[in-house]
This record gives structure tokens, sequence and C-alpha cells, in this order.
């Protein structure tokens, strides 16, 4: 055999997104990969889509390191695409569609993106924000050809099914994922595909059987990193993701008794809604024996929840950010019902992942000392996007990602989550950060000050309540100021209540203190 250098037979064999896929359709070709809806794709059948889409675009001109969006429902399209873009050494950005158009362009700007994929249902958005996006150069629409875009499955038809022959490092970016920052403008996540890898690992090494993560159901959004993570997480298995375009309560339930599901990841409004569901024994809920859930805290309740709706399942409370590639700690299900609310044991978590909570001397806390969780490993992201400062400022040396979350070890050693980050609200799984909803409250002609603190929900967890001080002689509604949010904000991050008041309380400092706020305003 002729001799070669190591570095050559390494090539194309460097652990990446794309080599992912590639091994799965080698290793089990005819091994159904993805269900959506009534569509069926085996691994074979995904890789030979895919490959057609990152061949039709680079003869678009994207090339490593090009920026593509995706404003995509759940569907085979949002995965192609993915790994399509993947192969070629460029960059996914998902969106999330349900924010304002205001908000979509500044995130497509940001980002620079070149490409944009849509589904033909946001036709209207884009063609409002065409004439603003000046860096896009083609868009690609799902569904039908309009004057915006291509048609997508007319660009898969005319581009050959080769592999892509673009070299691609683990360490290379990915993917670039927007998170609300605290100071109201979105920033943008850098996961490489490394990070995404290990948090594949990690997950497939996690405490429980993996087999039952190989039938997935999953009813959340892809464009969340948990979402994200969880349709990687199932094809790195060589395992099935099964998924509708949007959640659909009785459309879940059906699916997971047609395919025998074995496992999904929800958030607990969607549970709730599951128990909603009229006639729900009709449906076979048996098959699904692990329940992984996350964003919000659990209790009692969900667990009764969870158990009406399936009653064989085993429950796992994941703790995850984006920028951590949705990893970071869990609690096993063997534990769940001994320390419900906490999510995961010192010491005991994921493989190769590091969790410490640091006290304002930066000393690692005490038992029920509560302290700030710092978190280590391959999974942590690389950086914001064009942002040194904010990247800078979110690690401490030796890299320790600041996550801003409080938290405490009990005497047992498990750590609960005591506070999110410094007044976010939860609401339906999605973060809402109070600066951008009360920069919108105050550029209201006739609102003074305002505060936005969240509400105990019984189905969305949280909604957001309004504090606000009128100008002075100014008369205001409750449902003009909601209105008013309404043209301005996704509709999740609207306010559902407002109070009024002629002044809001402050420390000596100037500081609005969201505890009193929440201490007389903060009960349904």
């Amino acid at each position: 055999m002729k001799s070669m250098n190591n570095a050559a037979a390494w090539k194309g064999l460097e652990p990446t997104l794309g080599w992912m896929i590639r091994r799965g359709a080698e290793k089990h070709p005819d091994a159904e990969a993805l269900v959506v809806d009534d569509k069926r794709y085996t691994y074979a059948q995904l890789s030979d889509r895919l490959n057609r889409l990152a061949n039709a675009l680079a003869d678009l001109g994207v090339r490593k390191g090009d920026k593509v969006a995706l404003m995509l429902f759940n569907g085979n399209e949002f995965v192609e695409s993915v790994f399509g873009i993947a192969k070629l050494g460029a960059v996914t950005a998902p969106l999330n569609y349900r924010l304002q158009q205001k908000e979509l362009e500044y995130i497509i700007n940001h980002s620079d993106i070149m490409v944009l994929i849509y589904d033909a249902e946001f036709d209207p958005i884009v063609k409002a924000l065409e004439a603003k996006l000046p860096r896009v150069k083609e868009y690609i629409v799902v569904g039908k050809e309009t004057s915006a875009g291509r048609n997508y499955e007319m660009v898969l038809a005319g581009s050959p099914s080769q592999e892509p022959e673009v070299e691609v490092l683990e360490t290379d970016l990915a993917s670039l994922i927007y998170t609300a920052g605290t100071t109201g403008l979105p920033k943008g996540a850098m996961l490489s595909h490394r990070n995404h890898l290990w948090s594949c690992i990690n997950s497939m090494l996690r405490e429980g059987d993996y087999m039952l993560e190989k039938n997935v159901i999953i009813p959340i959004p892809l464009f969340h990193v948990a979402g994200f993570q969880r349709f990687l997480i199932t094809l790195f298995l060589g395992g099935k993701n099964v998924m509708t375009r949007s959640f659909d309560p009785a459309k879940f339930l059906g699916l997971v008794q047609r395919e025998k599901t074995t496992a999904t990841l929800m958030v607990p409004t969607q549970i709730t809604m599951l128990t909603r569901v009229p006639n729900i024994d009709q449906y076979d809920r048996n098959s699904l024996a692990a329940f992984q859930f996350g964003a919000a805290p659990s209790g009692r309740k969900l667990l009764q929840e969870i158990g009406s709706v399936f009653p064989r399942a085993n429950s796992t409370h994941c703790y995850g950010i984006t920028e951590t590639s949705a990893t970071a700690s869990y609690l096993p299900a063997t534990e769940f019902r001994k320390k419900m609310g906490s999510v995961g044991k010192k010491g005991q978590g994921y493989m190769n992942i590091e969790v410490r909570v640091l006290n304002a001397e930066l000393q690692d806390v005490k038992p029920l000392e509560v302290g700030e969780i710092i978190i280590r490993g391959p999974n942590v992201m690389m950086g914001y996007y064009k942002d040194p400062e904010a990247t800078a400022a979110a690690f401490y040396e030796g890299g320790w990602y600041k996550t801003g979350d409080m938290g405490m070890y009990d005497q047992d050693g498990y750590l609960f989550i005591v506070d999110r980050k410094k007044d976010m609200i939860i609401s339906g799984g999605e973060n809402i950060y109070s600066p951008e909803v009360e920069n919108i409250l105050t550029s209201h002609p006739k609102i003074a000050e305002a505060a936005v603190i969240g509400v105990p929900d019984e189905l969305w967890g949280e909604v957001v309540r309004a504090i606000v001080v009128p100008k002075s002689g100014q008369e205001l509604r409750e449902q003009e100021i909601i209105d008013y949010c309404r043209t301005k904000l996704a509709g999740y991050k609207c306010p559902k209540s407002v109070v009024l008041l002629k002044a809001l309380p402050v420390s000596g400092a100037g500081k609005v203190l969201k505890t009193v706020l929440r201490a007389q305003y903060g009960q349904p």
C-alpha cells in the first residue's frame, strides 16, 4: 500500500456535522431518519437531498464561512438545510419566526446573511424586509416559487447529489444562534461543529438507556437550541426523528401512537396543553418511556401532569442554555421524585462538562449559599458574533462561562436554580428579557417610566406584567398599552396585564427595586 502522511489520511474524517450524517447514510442507508407528518425519509434519501442542497448553494456562491438563515417550521427542509450548509463549511443561522419584523431585520443584517431559506407562509414578511436586507443575495422558498425566492424543490432537482468536496474542521463555526441580550439587543452565540458534537456525545453517555432516544418525537421549534440539538442527537445515534411543522397537541399524540415513539423533549407548557386534549385515552401513549424537559422549574403539579399523559415515562430535568449547546447539567430519572426541582448532582453530570457555583468573592459556594452558575467544557460556545466585548465579559479565566443564572447546592450536593438570568421571564419556554419590553413601553408617548415582571400563569408558566408610570397629565388605559406593545413585539413578549403607579420604587443608587415590585404585584 502506498504510504501517505497522517494529515492526508485524516482528511474527510474530521468529526463535523457533515461527517456525522455521511456516516449515518453509510452505516444504515435504509433505516428511517426522519418522519414529518406523512413524509418519510431514510438516511440515504436524506443524504441525497441535503447533498443536492449543498451543491445548489455552492452554485449560488455560498462558500466556507458564509451565513445562511433559516426561517422554517419544523420539517425535513430545516434538517436538510443544517447539514447541507454544514457540508460547505458555511454557517446556519436559525431564525425565530415569532419575532417582529424589526427584530428579524436586526438579526439578519447583524449576522451577515447571504442566503435566506424560508417557508412560503413567511413570504409577506420576507417581501416587507427584502429592501432592508442589502447583504442577502439569494432567497429560496419552501412551498412555491415567488417573486422573492426560488422554489426549494426545484433547486434540489436541478442539482447533483455527489458529496461536496470542502475541507471542514471540527473547530469551524457551524451555527449562529441568537439569544436575547440583557441589554435588549440579541447576541449571536457562535457554536462550532465540536460544540454540537460534544453535546451529542455527552447526551448519549447520560445516565439511562440511550436506545430509547433512537425513536424521538420533537414538538419544540428547531430554531431553539434545544430543538436544534435534539434532532442532532437522534441522528448521531442513528435513530429516527418524528416531528410536525408546528405543535398541535392532538396531532402530537396521534404521532406518538402511530410511530410508537419512545422519547421526547418538551417544555412544561406543552405538557399542560396535552392534559387538555379531549378524550386523551383514545391515544396509546405507552411506548413513550423517556421524558425530558427544561425551560422552567419542576414541581409536583408538573410530575402529576407528565404521569397522566405518559404513564410509563421516566422524567429527566435538563438544564442548558444556547451558549452551552443546550447541555450543562441534568437530574436523572432515577432521582427525579426524590429531588424535584434540582437540575443535577455535583460531580455526577455530563462526562466532560464542569459546573461550579461562585459567590460574590468568586469562591465556590457552601451548601445552601446562592451564587452564579459557571460552566466549562467542549460544548461551550466560541463567543458572541462580532461582539468581542460581550465575549470577554462572558468568561472567567480558564474558559469558564458565566451563565448569569443563580443557583445553590443543597446539603446533599444537588444543584437548584434559585433565580434565572436577571429579571428574565420564561413564558411557554420562551425567554423574555425585561429591557427589551421596557424600552418599547417607554417609547409610548404617554409613559414616563416602566418596568416588567413575570407573574405565575397556569398554562404558560409565567406571563409579562407591565408596571407603568404615566407622564404628568396623561391618562392611560391597560388595553391601550397592551395594544401598543403588540405592534412592536412578538406576542409572547407583550404584557398580559398592566399596573399603573405614580412612581416606581428605587434604591439609593436610583435602580428600580424589582424585588419590591414582585412582592407587591407578582401574583396573578
